[in-house]
């Protein structure tokens, strides 16, 4: 008998409602977080357009190109990196660039030596950036798909 006091105390306190308030979810990241701080490596470039059909660039380029990566930080500067490999060991292993995120996000612009490359936004995660670029080739148009991967 000296035991159901205990055991119906013990019912009671796991029916009562917690007293602990629900924790919130954290704040999604913005474009510039997901993007900022971390290394892009390239996986997978294709072309395609009506003068060469598809191409897989990625699979074509030589193991010093396929090591290369970006890294974006703030505020809104970039570093394009040879990777552990140089196809030319008279160029630099890293050059100095500008990027811009513009349309919520679904726009960045990458500019690295020289070029400029606007770009549409297809996916951006904490671990995936997917990016097609559009070109004009004469009068037809060609587009390339970048994926990068976030490697620590």
């Amino acid at each position: 008998m000296k035991h159901y006091p205990l055991f119906f105390s013990l019912i009671l306190l796991n029916l009562l409602p917690s007293c602990k308030g629900k924790k919130e979810d954290p704040a999604p990241l913005t474009p510039t977080q997901l993007l900022v701080g971390k290394r892009w490596e390239l996986r997978s470039s294709v072309d395609s357009g009506p003068l060469f059909g598809t191409v897989d660039q990625y699979a074509a380029a030589p193991p010093c190109v396929r090591d290369n990566f970006l890294q974006f930080t703030e505020p809104n500067t970039c570093v394009y990196d040879e990777g552990p490999t140089l196809c030319d060991p008279s160029n630099p292993q890293t050059e100095l660039g500008t990027w811009s995120l513009a349309n919520d996000g679904t726009q960045l612009t990458i500019s690295v030596g020289g070029y400029t490359v606007a770009n549409t936004v297809d996916e951006l995660t904490a671990t995936s950036l997917k990016l097609t670029w559009t070109q004009m080739q004469g009068t037809t148009t060609a587009v390339r798909k970048n994926t990068y991967v976030a490697v620590p």
